[in-house]
């Protein structure tokens, strides 16, 4: 009762627990914009409250009188504990929040979310490095067509740009084609379970066991390694039958086209921004490529790209000068180029390409739970229950943990039944004892 009275009163308010979570999220947010994006204090002071510029010119000092307010009004501990959870928040938030948030039994009772979410995530780690470099690229390219007016920034940054769309469009074309994280785990798990079937993990065959087997010690080490081996046996085995029940739902049904449909839909965007910058580009270098009412703003150009790309005479602007057409022509070509990224790669081979591999994954998955299982009958004469029964003395709560993952009911270690049974054999003593007693005491009166 002490332990937990204390840690509630060491607890925070869940009030000053949310308050504490915003000021992080608000604080950091503030340091990425102000350090990555613009001046982003002096754009809102600027625009909602002119008078109030001046602040900026003291605000470290506007800073320490707030902290030593907070510090006037609040415990020492709590306040040390509340700027070290602000001031770590990303990592906190990198090691714990999200760790715990796809963790949690809400997230994992949805197995199939990870299934669609996982190529995109392999496909992000897989191909950061030039994904990266071509992003930045877009980014650093639209940002020079929206700040400078000059032909010697504004064409260079244009080639750029448009270098980077037909790049992205290549990349989506071709990585329908390409190796996929499905494919890859299949090659991984065919090389373990080579290397099971080639007796790697038998019995008295463990690599690094030790040659002195008359000595104590060197029993004792040959038992702990084939303990090692035979947990790293059955968690593959675990581990295979678990991967394979939850990929096989999601491998029979359409979500994967999810995945698929929006990495479309992704690209469409970004042609569709792209070539939003290049007209506006090209309009303040050339004011007379473009007719339309009034002076265009980029938001303008954005709805002209809508309708170039939809082919929806929707929008005010109309292309007047050559350059202009065929900047409009090429975003065209984009347009039937992403048609046929939708219709015969993402619709077609990739979603076909993504099934195949999810299905030899599935056969490679339980290849090598049958190899693991004829490891443990061949090599250790022990059945999968005898091998559970025989790691359930080690570590009850890993086993059962692993068969509950796999839907199957605990069991009870050996120790505990051994235990129970002696109970029930005192138990039954006793009671013989007590009986015995009783009969020699009436014995005895009569």
């Amino acid at each position: 009762m002490n332990a937990k009275s204390e840690s509630k009163h060491k607890k925070l308010p869940r009030s000053i627990r949310v308050i504490r979570e915003l000021v992080a999220i608000l604080l950091w947010a503030y340091i990425f914009v102000k350090l990555f994006v613009f001046d982003i204090d002096n754009y809102i002071l600027a625009k909602y409250a002119p008078g109030t510029l001046w602040m900026l010119n003291w605000k470290s000092f506007l800073v320490l009188g707030v902290f030593a307010t907070i510090i006037f009004f609040t415990r020492w501990k709590r306040f040390t504990s509340i700027v070290a959870y602000i001031v770590c928040y990303p990592l906190i938030l990198v090691v714990w929040k999200v760790p715990k948030l796809l963790f949690s039994r809400r997230v994992l009772a949805n197995w199939p979310v990870f299934v669609v979410l996982a190529p995109a995530a392999f496909d992000f780690i897989v191909s950061f490095r030039i994904n990266c470099v071509l992003y930045i690229l877009a980014v650093l390219s639209a940002l020079f067509l929206s700040l400078f007016s000059s032909a010697y920034v504004v064409y260079p940054a244009s080639v750029v740009l448009a270098i980077v769309v037909c790049s992205i469009l290549v990349r989506s074309f071709w990585k329908s084609y390409s190796a996929n994280m499905f494919s890859t785990l299949t090659r991984m798990v065919k090389k373990w379970r080579v290397s099971i079937e080639a007796g790697h993990f038998d019995k008295g065959k463990v690599k690094g066991s030790p040659s002195q087997s008359n000595s104590e010690n060197a029993t004792d080490n040959n038992v702990s390694r084939e303990n090692a081996t035979l947990w790293l046996l059955y968690a593959s085995y675990s581990g295979a039958e678990l991967t394979a029940d939850k990929v096989l739902g999601p491998a029979t049904n359409r979500r994967l086209d999810l995945y698929l449909l929006v990495s479309w839909i992704w690209i469409v965007v970004v042609v569709v921004f792209s070539y939003s910058f290049l007209y506006w580009g090209l309009f303040k270098v050339a004011p007379d490529s473009f007719s339309a009412s009034g002076q265009p703003s980029w938001a303008a150009f954005l709805g002209y790209s809508v309708s170039v790309f939809t082919t929806a005479d929707l929008s005010g602007i109309v292309p007047s000068g050559i350059l202009a057409r065929v900047v409009s022509h090429t975003e065209l070509l984009c347009m039937l180029a992403t048609g046929v990224i939708l219709f015969f790669t993402i619709l077609t081979a990739a979603r076909e390409k993504y099934q195949e591999d999810i299905r030899e994954l599935l056969d490679e998955l339980r290849r090598t739970a049958a190899a693991v299982t004829l490891c443990f009958q061949q090599a250790y004469e022990l059945a999968i229950d005898e091998v559970e029964m025989l790691l359930l003395s080690d570590s009850a709560s890993l086993v059962n943990g692993l068969r509950k993952m796999r839907s199957l009911p605990a069991l009870t270690p050996p120790e505990q039944l051994n235990g129970d049974a002696t109970d029930d054999d005192n138990g039954q003593d006793g009671d013989e004892k007590d009986g015995s007693e009783a009969d020699a005491e009436s014995s005895g009166s009569e």
